[in-house]
């Protein structure tokens, strides 16, 4: 956990959006399902300025996916802005 928080600290809160962005589009599928939870246990987009997000209720629904998911590692919200 403690090297996944110095490589996040190391992106900035619009690469964050991007890394969203990315998962959503299948593109970046792996960054957050079954077998990988780096959004949800490992914070990599903990940053993510969901406010500033495109208004649309697909987006909405996958973030409030992720705010909701269950976890093990993780403590605390998923999100900073919570």
């Amino acid at each position: 956990m403690r090297y996944l928080k110095i490589l996040r600290a190391q992106l900035s809160n619009h690469e964050q959006i991007f890394l969203f962005y990315n998962w959503l589009s299948d593109y970046g599928g792996e960054w957050e399902n079954f077998d990988n939870m780096f959004f949800t246990e490992y914070c990599m987009v903990h940053n993510l300025w969901y406010d500033e997000l495109f208004e649309n209720g697909f987006i909405k629904t996958y973030v409030d996916y992720l705010r909701d998911k269950s976890v093990v590692l993780r403590k605390g919200n998923m999100y900073e802005i919570d």
